[in-house]
């Protein structure tokens, strides 16, 4: 456009008898506004065609890797820049009553959550599973057992404080039992003589992550049922209570990142 206008005052003075210089500035604020306003302005066109190009990405499908990279760089621009809506011509669904209701729930929230919570709906709204497991932003939860300083210990003999990232292996006593606790990333072992109890860490936070997936709070209070586990051998019987737990997690995976904090009720049978 500044090529145009550059062009169109260079004719107009070399061609016009009755110069004028007061079209420079009237001429330079037409153009201005026509770019800055309307269907034709340099937003609207960029919008449209990043839309387009995403359109075509959808309607036909490319795993490859560079064409999902391409998908998500168009996503994150539209969001950053237009806002969910600008989503709508790719769907039959009502994205401004969607983000107008996100945007209530997330009032309390910073930019960065509120962008990420935007694109990973996003993902969901185009139905682009592989392209949001790789590429979305992780949800930043935080989950709190109700009454989470309250919980019953009738029945057993010994409670364990299970610390944050607590990774090193510990031994204690019950009674006359020597019992080893391992608490890794994704599972928590319980042993003593010849008997290994285990809970799968991974399968608790799931189940926890794919209940809550679609609060859009930060803090969120579950109760006791998704917070505990029970396991059991022929001598022990073990309750993992979970008090809190704060974890980065995709809609439907989780990974590394994550803590808790709880105990080990622990009694012989």
């Amino acid at each position: 456009m500044a090529a145009i206008w550059l062009s169109g005052i260079t004719i107009y003075f070399l061609v016009s008898t009755k110069q004028n210089i007061k079209i420079i500035p009237i001429s330079l604020s037409i153009i201005l506004i026509i770019s800055t306003i309307g269907p034709q302005s340099a937003a609207s066109v960029s919008k449209n065609s990043q839309v387009n190009r995403l359109k075509k990405l959808t309607s036909n499908p490319d795993n490859s890797k560079n064409a999902k990279q391409e998908a998500s760089v168009i996503i994150r621009y539209l969001i950053k820049n237009h806002g969910l809506s600008s989503l709508q011509p790719l769907t039959t669904k009502n994205i401004t009553n969607i983000q107008t209701s996100m945007l209530e729930k997330m009032k309390n929230e910073n930019s960065y959550q509120i962008h990420g919570r935007l694109i990973d709906t996003a993902y969901a709204i185009l139905n682009i599973k592989d392209l949001k497991d790789e590429f979305s932003s992780p949800m930043n939860k935080y989950f709190r057992k109700d009454n989470q300083n309250i919980f019953e210990v009738k029945g057993f003999e010994a409670v364990y404080h299970l610390i944050p990232f607590q990774r090193e292996p510990d031994t204690i006593s019950v009674g006359n039992k020597k019992i080893r606790i391992v608490n890794a990333i994704d599972k928590l072992e319980v042993s003593s003589d010849n008997e290994k109890l285990q809970f799968n860490l991974n399968n608790i936070f799931s189940k926890i992550v794919k209940k809550y997936e679609d609060n859009l709070n930060t803090e969120i209070q579950v109760p006791d049922s998704l917070m505990s586990a029970v396991q059991e051998s022929d001598n022990l019987f073990v309750k993992l209570q979970i008090i809190r737990l704060n974890l980065n997690a995709y809609r439907d995976s989780l990974n590394d990142n994550h803590d808790f904090e709880g105990f080990l009720l622990i009694r012989k049978k």
